[in-house]
């Protein structure tokens, strides 16, 4: 009020919003906490935090062991951890790049040439950051830890984490990690988070050469060591039969001393198209070191969250569950068509397998569902 008694409203200034200190806080957190070297001599494992908490040694490259983390996997990880937060508080992927080759600068004292990065804590002469072996990025010796002891963080920047976060626990689901729901029917607030990131993953994948599952698809990561395990258990997953259809596959010329069963096994309504399966007609090729697979799925619904999966095997069996879409009436921008010519398969769920020529490693493989309808996917060998 001013000397006339006329009410005077003022602004008040509001502190400016320390989204770096909290972005830096939360990635931070992330990787000194969820990993953890793969130092043969810690049993189990233990994540950097566990380690400076405990005050062990520094280790050297020979007391590493073989495990490693792919570059995919660790995306899944910030991005499912943060998948409550707010965007401003989370990295898009071209800045996670940067950060995890310790060259992210921002104009904040948060991210600059001098603060802490991926590789402060990973060092690249111990933990090499490499191409496995022109399709999978990789980070040598690092294990997760998915369910990481809160007695060794400091009980403020545990509250802050879980403040920033809105999670009740420090404890990962690796299977709702691993199930890439953005495409990876997604929750709500995990879409608005990414949602501005997906053009830079776009230009960042295609100028890397990077072939691996896009974040807008339902399909799984590879496999990863965890501080418990880190050798890759045999998958158990087979597919059940529905009166499948066996469909010979052509032979390859170097592998005639492949013995396992190189048939394709279709069930449900793959199996019922008029003039032969539009699903599941595969080519497989041959590399020095990995195997490459095309698989045709027409009218396959891959944003359909937990019902399109691809699994691959360690003996080298590829098995695909999906659900084909369609019916006798389609609507498409605001009209209605009764189909008359039914030729494709029919709309509802499938399975499908086949094998490779040879034993893979699963923790090495990626796909990439293609806007033509194609599945390509490819698998390092054993």
């Amino acid at each position: 009020m001013n000397l006339r008694g006329d009410l005077v409203y003022k602004r008040r200034s509001v502190k400016p919003v320390l989204t770096d200190s909290d972005r830096k806080f939360l990635i931070e957190f992330i990787i000194t906490t969820y990993l953890g070297p793969d130092v043969k001599y810690d049993d189990p494992r233990c994540s950097i935090i566990q380690r400076r908490m405990a005050g062990s040694p520094q280790y050297t490259l020979s007391d590493l062991g073989s495990s490693y983390v792919t570059i995919s996997f660790l995306e899944r990880l910030y991005y499912y951890v943060l998948r409550h937060c707010r965007r401003e508080h989370v990295l898009d992927l071209n800045m996670f790049h940067m950060y995890l080759k310790g060259k992210l600068i921002l104009p904040s004292p948060d991210f600059s040439t001098d603060s802490k990065q991926f590789t402060s804590f990973f060092p690249l002469d111990l933990h090499e950051q490499k191409w496995y072996p022109d399709s999978f990025r990789i980070v040598k010796g690092i294990v997760l830890i998915d369910d990481p002891s809160i007695e060794c963080i400091k009980e403020d920047d545990l509250n802050r984490f879980k403040s920033l976060t809105g999670v009740s626990t420090l404890e990962v689901n690796l299977s709702e990690c691993l199930e890439n729901e953005v495409g990876h029917n997604c929750k709500k607030k995990r879409q608005e988070n990414i949602q501005n990131m997906e053009c830079q993953s776009e230009e960042f994948q295609e100028g890397h050469k990077r072939k691996h599952i896009d974040d807008t698809q339902p399909m799984p990561d590879p496999m990863f060591p965890t501080k418990h395990n880190v050798k890759v258990p045999l998958s158990n997953n087979t597919c059940k039969s529905n009166g499948p259809t066996f469909m010979p596959l052509l032979s390859v010329s170097d592998t005639a001393a492949w013995n396992q069963d190189c048939s394709l096994v279709l069930t449900g309504t793959a199996r019922k198209g008029m003039f032969g399966p539009s699903v599941g007609i595969v080519d497989i090729g041959i590399g020095e070191m990995a195997y490459l697979f095309r698989i045709s799925l027409p009218g396959v619904q891959k944003n359909c969250a937990g019902k399109f999966s691809c699994d691959v095997q360690s003996n080298g069996r590829v098995l695909i569950k999906g659900v084909v879409t369609g019916g006798e009436t389609i609507r498409k921008q605001a009209r209605v068509f009764q189909m008359k010519i039914r030729k494709l398969c029919p709309p509802g769920p499938f399975t499908l397998s086949f094998s490779l020529p040879g034993p893979v490693d699963p923790r090495l493989f990626a796909a990439n569902f293609r806007a033509d309808g194609l599945l390509e996917g490819i698998a390092i060998k054993q």
